[in-house]
């Protein structure tokens, strides 16, 4: 008996490692990427096609939705839902779950006009309990996508993407 526990315990470890390193080598979606083969038509009558995901030079810009700049944006777009900018060539979301006012949340952009959403601060900073909405202002896009999928501590959905 003592000898069958002694075996399982090294086969679990090992078990264990084999998985992380299979997953750890699949790699994650975590990353702004363009779609080189997603061709753009000019010739007339043909209607051009949305790139499959972020352009490279993308960036995401977190403001509080009770401040002045993120107020105007709250305007635009519904609590939890998405609107283009086109005046100023940004795609605003404004966050339906509250997360702490003195620590911004985390914005990911990820593959397939993906954006995910995580609590920020980390184990050295204090942050603080109250619930406050973050509109996720995401500039450098030409064309925004028709929807937006977003994951946040709620879960995962998609979102019309309104003026786009």
């Amino acid at each position: 008996m003592t000898r069958r526990s002694r075996t399982r315990a090294p086969l679990a470890v090992t078990a264990c490692l084999a998985l992380g390193l299979v997953l750890g080598a699949c790699g994650s979606e975590d990353t702004v990427a363009s779609d080189p083969g997603a061709a753009s038509s000019s010739s007339p009558g043909t209607v051009d096609e949305e790139p499959a995901s972020w352009p490279e030079d993308a960036s995401v810009d977190l403001v509080r939705a009770d401040d002045e700049a993120g107020t105007a944006y709250a305007e635009a777009a519904p609590v939890g839902g998405a609107a283009w900018l086109a005046d100023e060539g940004a795609l605003v979301y404004v966050g339906e779950v509250g997360y702490s006012g003195s620590c911004a949340p985390r914005a990911t952009l990820r593959a397939d006009w993906s954006l995910a959403l995580a609590p920020g601060g980390d184990k050295d900073t204090m942050c603080t309990m109250d619930a406050v909405s973050w509109v996720v202002v995401v500039t450098g896009l030409e064309t925004p996508p028709t929807q937006l999928q977003v994951t946040d501590l709620s879960g995962t959905s998609t979102v019309e993407v309104v003026g786009a």
